[in-house]
């Protein structure tokens, strides 16, 4: 699959209540802002999203970042054609892994030398369905998470809406640095040490081969969010190496405004920059 960037999120304009009721100072409303360490909570070890639109939407992707569900975490998500889950049901994901565990045998970095699935020890998971796109007006996340040590069940984060994917992906030589702003002294008896700050990702990338109505859709996108607004990057969504989908996929900023350059007649070129939130 070729990128996919979530520009505009129908979650920021919806009605977003949880059941059973989110903690009083960690309410639903966090879902709808762009910093790490507002987080709706919810106790226990099950919960629903009931996510109402003020109109109906194309939606391609449902996202909720920076969450802290278990490797065995389990979600449902309906669509429905009316408002408050009425009307017909539009699609059904029915009861399936939020991310699905490693199997056993498999490596992968983590807590311990057998993580239990590509987001174990990460503080930045994503979870991710991109249903076909279809039109609804609300929706419902219904999530099961038994194994949960925590005791409450969190995100910061709700992405809802279409995405924007061009026919020819992006070129060769896309750049993802892990961004660390820790500040290193080295002291009298010699040793290096540093102030521990959570890393970051940065990726930079261009789209070489814009079609006219890729180039006008880009353009908007980066009219639309400019620095200040989040998005929903996937460079390899649906990847068949689950662990590069993970790398090169996170709620973003654009870290500057990007150029649009018309090399060819009837194609463009775009380089994009975007550092995680």
């Amino acid at each position: 699959m070729n990128l996919r960037i979530v520009a505009v999120n129908a979650a920021d304009d919806a009605t977003i209540s949880a059941s059973p009721a989110a903690q009083s100072d960690l309410l639903e409303i966090n879902l709808q802002t762009a910093k790490r360490g507002e987080v709706c909570r919810v106790l226990g070890t099950s919960c629903t999203f009931d996510v109402e639109l003020p109109s109906g939407r194309t939606i391609g992707c449902v996202a909720l970042v920076r969450h802290n569900f278990s490797p065995t975490a389990k979600w449902q998500i309906r669509f429905y054609s009316d408002a408050q889950l009425g009307g017909a049901l539009v699609y059904d994901t029915g009861l399936v892994y939020i991310d699905s565990p490693i199997a056993w045998g498999s490596f992968s970095w983590g807590d311990g030398p057998w993580a239990r699935n590509r987001y174990s020890g990460w503080p930045q998971p994503c979870a991710i369905v991109w249903p076909s796109r279809i039109s609804a007006r609300s929706l419902s996340i219904a999530i099961s998470d038994p194994d949960n040590a925590d005791g409450f069940l969190q995100a910061a984060r709700l992405f809802v809406g279409d995405y924007l994917s061009p026919a020819t992906n992006v070129s060769w030589g896309v750049k993802l640095t892990w961004k660390d702003d820790s500040e290193q002294v080295r002291t009298d008896g010699g040793s290096l040490i540093g102030d521990a700050r959570e890393t970051y990702r940065q990726i930079v990338m261009s789209c070489d081969w814009l079609t006219d109505d890729e180039r006008a859709q880009f353009s908007e996108l980066a009219r639309i969010a400019g620095k200040s607004r989040d998005v929903l990057l996937s460079v390899y969504p649906q990847n068949a190496d689950p662990n590069k989908e993970r790398d090169y996929q996170f709620a973003a900023k654009y870290s500057d405004t990007p150029d649009m350059v018309s090399p060819f007649f009837g194609y463009h070129a775009h380089q994009m920059t975007f550092t995680e939130t």
